[in-house]
């Protein structure tokens, strides 16, 4: 079933603490903080999605630019929410700001046994690509 009275729109700093709140639910790795979200909103805001129902948050996407592609960041939905459109709805509109944008491709990390979110993406038109991500964190 679909949820109705959502609308998806651009975040906005009075949103964190809902969005960190989703975040920790879904045990999404996320930025570090609220200082590192707003250094975010610098740079492609217009990509950093929220669904909204009557004023509360239930769900987030932080998209960005790296130059070459897109990416699809810190996703999650609150869980009361999910199965009925909202994911999709984020997603779809990521879509629609990239191409937006005249980027050519929009790319998702998502965790290995995270079959859920990857049965989402792929939903949506996304295909397994074969990469192993590594990772470099300042010591």
């Amino acid at each position: 079933m679909k949820l109705k009275g959502f609308k998806v729109r651009q975040f906005a700093m009075g949103d964190y603490n809902q969005v960190a709140h989703i975040w920790d639910m879904c045990n999404v790795p996320t930025p570090e903080g609220r200082k590192d979200v707003q250094m975010r909103t610098q740079r492609d805001p217009e990509l950093f999605l929220v669904a909204d129902l009557n004023g509360s948050v239930i769900g987030v996407v932080m998209g960005a630019w790296d130059g070459r592609r897109a990416w699809c960041h810190n996703y999650g939905v609150d869980p009361q929410f999910r199965g009925q459109g909202v994911g999709a709805a984020l997603i779809q509109e990521l879509e629609n700001r990239v191409k937006e944008k005249g980027l050519p491709r929009l790319n998702v990390l998502v965790r290995h046994g995270d079959t859920g979110t990857q049965g989402l993406f792929e939903a949506c038109g996304f295909h397994k690509e074969d990469w192993d991500v590594l990772e470099w964190n300042t010591p």
